[in-house]
């Protein structure tokens, strides 16, 4: 697949703490400097939005489809943390991703957030809508509560999206030919890679894929690294990322669709005493393809030990604005938190040399 690839090798920062060096890495800005000695903390409603929660408030959704959906867990520390990033921040709940945490393997697959609660069929979901507004024309005090009307739009919306049938066809995976559901690997990441193309195709502009919390394990490899990449982590990723590829292209799909593999960090460039490999966010690699990127292209350079970049270091923000670049979002773009202060989107510098 390298000549569809961009390889970035030359991404670098400073935190190797999951839980924080998350934010930058799907955000574009991180933490101030003083919150590194907090450790490990929750996601609160001050942080910024990661691009799929931006997508959701700039964008209109696409028929009754979420405009984000999210396929597989919240990534997690092992301490319960939930991982920054993965909330919509100082947006608001009412730009959550849509999120399938669920198995997806099995010949029939039930999507269970799309399962209307029991005895609610199509017409009791409409006529429970229709109630609803008169309950709200009659409520004067309801009206009064902003956030209930700051999620009124979203509940009509979440209505909609169980009511649908173009909906629950997108995320319907026994619609797959056998041989197509074989190809992305009858594993829980291929299977969540086959289901993102799926809802591309029907139109959901951002789609989040975790790896994390499957059988293939975790790319947290503090022990037995070598073994678990030869086992393991490569073979799935290489068979699921290279199908979802190839599917795309021959669908006519991959000169408007962009595929990013990201991560926080990388791994140390020693092997420690368990056979492992440890956090190092001082030079990692990213891979891109897809809309407006440049296949074959590779971007900067690491040191002979891959410990610390000696060409064209590029840090979460730049890769953050590359990304909004190819989404069509300007640089100049501001967004308003809870108290309506302007907060500039794009604070990095796209990376022109792996555009077309």
């Amino acid at each position: 697949m390298a000549h569809r690839l961009a390889i970035v090798r030359s991404m670098s920062h400073e935190n190797p703490n999951h839980v924080q060096a998350c934010l930058p890495a799907q955000t574009g800005h991180a933490h101030p400097r003083e919150f590194r000695s907090r450790g490990d903390f929750p996601p609160s409603g001050t942080d910024f939005p990661p691009v799929g929660a931006v997508v959701d408030h700039l964008r209109n959704a696409v028929g009754n489809l979420p405009s984000w959906v999210r396929i597989g867990p919240l990534m997690r520390r092992g301490n319960g943390t939930t991982l920054h990033g993965q909330t919509p921040g100082f947006l608001g709940s009412g730009h959550s991703s849509f999120a399938v945490d669920q198995s997806l393997l099995g010949k029939k697959v039930e999507i269970e957030a799309l399962k209307n609660p029991a005895g609610l069929d199509g017409l009791r979901l409409t006529d429970r809508a229709n109630l609803r507004k008169q309950f709200n024309s009659f409520s004067r005090e309801l009206e009064d509560l902003g956030e209930a009307q700051r999620l009124a739009p979203h509940f009509e919306r979440a209505v909609s999206l169980l009511a649908s049938k173009r909906t629950k066809a997108a995320f319907d995976l026994s619609q797959e030919p056998e041989e197509i559901r074989e190809a992305y690997g009858k594993t829980e990441f291929g299977q969540r890679c086959l289901l993102a193309r799926r809802l591309a195709e029907a139109g959901v502009p951002m789609v989040n894929i975790s790896y994390c919390h499957t059988p293939s394990g975790s790319w947290d490899t503090h022990s037995q690294n070598a073994q678990k990449m030869k086992d393991s982590l490569a073979p799935t990723l290489d068979q699921s990322a290279a199908a979802l590829l190839t599917d795309l292209a021959q669908r006519g799909m991959l000169q408007d669709t962009l595929v990013v593999i990201n991560a926080e960090f990388g791994r140390t460039p020693k092997i420690n005493s368990n056979q492992g490999r440890d956090h190092w966010p001082f030079v990692y690699s990213l891979a891109l393809a897809g809309a407006g990127i440049q296949g074959g292209a590779v971007y900067g350079k690491s040191d002979k030990s891959a410990a610390y970049p000696v060409e064209n270091p590029r840090d979460p923000a730049d890769m953050a604005a590359t990304i909004y670049h190819l989404l069509g979002i300007h640089s100049d773009t501001r967004i308003y938190d809870n108290s309506q202060r302007p907060h500039s989107l794009v604070i990095g510098s796209p990376i022109e040399e792996i555009l077309t």
